[in-house]
């Protein structure tokens, strides 16, 4: 029997009854041992089988189940998107995908890589429950292992396994789902068959990522975000936790979010991505004592530039007293005798945080002679769970509020001019501008970035529509169009006096150029000044390359400069 036979009777007899697929040079043995197994459904796009599959199986109202076929390489790559739907919504769905052929493989190797030869397995290990490479035949058992029993079951996301150096343990980051914006991610412990599953209680209130253990395995290594600060830590398998490095950044250019990443040797020394707001990552090794820093790879760059200072503030919200953390970014040569303009930037997510991290954007403005103001308001990670959960189902909500509170801050320091203020964001960030100028006329000019204008069209279009419905919003668009609506930003486009540039790329899924051209038609029909910038080949990460971030800024600093009283 050919073994894509024998795959497709297991799976019959697993309860599966139909497969949503895509055609594909490297799956054309299992499309042929399929389609007289399975109800097989042609869908036009990787993502849309995977999600197909998975609504099949949540709502399971044929008794029978679903999975996704896809083709080497691109089709694998496609499908990721659906794939981590799935795995933050904690549902089933069963991919199947293609790989080459054991020809083309040199002692289990790939002899060449090209988009076929890409590596599927590794691209989705962290986004699903199991990940596995099927190399050789599998017996039912084996099979069993991977598609109808899990180590886990509960209703929320397990993942990052890792197992003890021994073998007898697995640590593994996950959470009961709540469903609610934001959640924080917990350390677990079961014995490596699954039995004894328990919590390692560190009462930190902060998501824990990137697990490895000690050499010893008597203790875990992680990250974590703390206060717009990412650090690694230890913790013992009872929760006694010690904070070893911080100032880990990572490897993007841009904007100041968190990131980054740590080796651990066989003496237990730390290697990892340092970063502060004055050069990209480094390479920095921990010896348990002291921090040594090993690289400087931009010294002949930065090493004559003034860069300005970065400061860190506080101040409290106007609407409960919570404290708020932002940062600002000063010019070269400040003065503070003398009255700077501002430029307020807002960050994305809107869960995420900004930090003391390198940024060349925000470094840009800065030395155009702007001080530059970045808040992390409530919504925010590193914060702890309740914080970053105050924008459930309120969403632009009192956010708004802990902005505008750290502008008053600003100009309460005494070197801020008001009457030269502007705003900026993409993203969240984009959505904040937009109901910052649709609430009041303080600001000279903005630039909306990438926004959602419109809850009701944005859920129904963009490539992550699936969520907003559990995690942001009451309801379904059409069952709920006044809390939709009443959260929009283009609701308050009639108040909007400010002039502004809209800008979004142009492949750009997931806030379509149709919500920023939303934003820039009603304000042509409003007779408000506008302009509209579109980056040819840009998806959401709007400046993924170099030129597209100059492009970016550019535009940005021109619109404000347009508007600037000198």
């Amino acid at each position: 029997m050919k073994y894509s036979d024998y795959l497709a009777n297991y799976l019959k007899k697993s309860g599966y009854e139909y497969c949503f697929y895509l055609s594909g040079g490297n799956i054309m043995h299992l499309q042929n041992s399929f389609r007289t197994n399975f109800k097989c459904i042609p869908v036009i796009h990787e993502v849309a089988g995977g999600i197909a599959a998975e609504y099949f199986n949540e709502l399971n109202l044929k008794k029978s189940k679903a999975f996704a076929l896809v083709t080497a390489g691109p089709g694998l790559t496609n499908i990721v998107t659906a794939i981590a739907g799935s795995f933050l919504e904690s549902r089933e769905l069963l991919v199947i995908g293609g790989q080459v052929k054991r020809e083309d493989l040199s002692n289990g190797e790939l002899i060449q890589r090209g988009i076929q030869e890409i590596d599927g397995y590794n691209i989705v290990k962290n986004i699903t429950k199991l990940s596995k490479k099927l190399t050789n035949p599998l017996r039912d058992y084996q099979l069993d292992k991977i598609v109808s029993k899990s180590f886990t079951d509960r209703k929320g996301p397990d993942y990052g396994a890792v197992i003890s150096p021994d073998g007898n343990l697995i640590a593994y980051l996950g959470y009961d789902d709540k469903v609610q914006t934001y959640q924080t991610t917990n350390l677990y412990l079961m014995d490596i068959n699954g039995d004894n599953k328990r919590e390692i209680k560190t009462n930190l209130d902060r998501s824990i990522a990137s697990l490895k253990w000690s050499k010893d395995g008597k203790n875990l290594f992680f990250m974590y975000d703390d206060e717009g600060n990412t650090k690694v830590a230890l913790t013992s398998l009872y929760g006694k936790i010690k904070n070893l490095v911080d100032n880990v950044g990572g490897t993007t250019i841009g904007r100041p979010y968190g990131g980054g990443s740590y080796s651990i040797s066989n003496n237990n020394k730390i290697v990892y991505t340092l970063t502060s707001p004055y050069h990209p990552s480094d390479i920095a090794i921990y010896n348990g004592k002291s921090m040594n820093r090993l690289t400087n790879l931009n010294y002949d760059l930065l090493n004559k530039k003034d860069l300005g200072k970065v400061e860190e503030v506080w101040y409290k919200s106007s609407v409960d007293g919570r404290d708020i953390q932002g940062w600002i970014a000063k010019p070269p040569k400040f003065d503070s005798n003398r009255k700077y303009p501002l430029i307020v930037e807002n960050h994305g997510g809107p869960i995420s945080n900004y930090g003391a991290r390198f940024s060349p954007e925000i470094l840009l403005y800065s030395s155009a002679g702007y001080v530059v103001f970045y808040p992390n308001p409530r919504g925010s990670t590193s914060y702890g769970e309740e914080f970053g959960n105050l924008l459930y189902r309120n969403y632009p909500g009192d956010d708004y509020n802990d902005v505008m509170d750290g502008v008053d801050k600003m100009i309460e320091l005494g070197y801020i001019d008001e009457d030269n203020l502007f705003v900026t964001g993409g993203s969240a960030g984009g959505i904040m501008t937009a109901w910052i100028i649709g609430k009041n006329n303080r600001f000279k000019a903005s630039a909306v970035i990438k926004p959602v204008m419109n809850w009701i069209s944005k859920t129904l279009v963009a490539d992550n529509y699936f969520g907003y419905a559990h995690s942001r919003y009451e309801g379904q668009p059409w069952e709920n169009f006044n809390h939709y609506w009443s959260f929009s930003p283009i609701s308050l486009v009639g108040n909007v006096e400010t002039p502004t540039m809209v800008m979004v790329g142009l492949d750009d899924l997931r806030t379509p150029p149709s919500e920023a051209k939303q934003l820039y038609h009603a304000l042509k029909l409003r007779k408000v000044e506008t302009v509209y910038v579109e980056i040819p080949g840009a998806s959401h990460n709007i400046s993924n390359r170099p030129s597209q971030l100059i492009t970016k800024i550019d535009h940005i600093l021109y619109w404000f400069n347009k508007y600037l009283n000198n």
